[in-house]
């Protein structure tokens, strides 16, 4: 089983990450889901969607990375974590 590790931050688009894990999720014998953020917990997309998340320390670096897109990104690019 792969791993498919999803990327989230506040303002991601709801579409960006559904729609993605829309197609993984239909082949549930072949991969695990796994949503994460910086620090875990809630994360809200721009349409208001909350999201419980890992903290992305848990993330597993053999697996898949989908990372949406949306305003939050902005933000993001200057964070030097």
């Amino acid at each position: 089983m792969q791993k498919v590790n999803f990327l989230v931050f506040d303002n991601f688009e709801t579409l960006d990450l559904f729609g993605v894990v829309e197609i993984f999720g239909r082949l549930k014998e072949t991969y695990e889901l796994t949503f994460v953020s910086l620090k875990g917990g809630v994360v809200t997309s721009s349409q208001q969607t909350p999201i419980v998340t890992e903290p992305i320390s848990t993330l597993d670096p053999s697996g898949i990375l989908v990372v949406p897109g949306g305003l939050g990104t902005r933000k993001l690019v200057l964070d030097t974590q």
